[in-house]
């Protein structure tokens, strides 16, 4: 899945992606022991303060590609 999930992101904004750790706060924890854990975030600043903000524009292009990943990853990656 993390492979098809790459393509359809490298896709969308027609450039190489790469995979790295990150550290912050996130409910993965609760699905990692199910699958492999991705994570993808739109573009924003100053979070959890008085001038949290978050681009728009990157909002959209993250539901297009989910969209995107959704619609087209084949059904037997998610069946068990």
């Amino acid at each position: 899945i993390a492979c098809f999930y790459k393509k359809t992101v490298e896709k969308r904004i027609k450039k190489e992606v790469r995979a790295t750790r990150a550290f912050g706060a996130t409910d993965g924890r609760y699905f990692a022991q199910k699958s492999i854990l991705l994570t993808h975030q739109a573009t924003g600043g100053n979070a959890h303060g008085e001038q949290e903000w978050v681009s728009l524009s990157s909002l959209e292009l993250l539901r297009d590609i989910y969209t995107d990943f959704l619609t087209t990853v084949p059904v037997q990656y998610f069946k068990k």
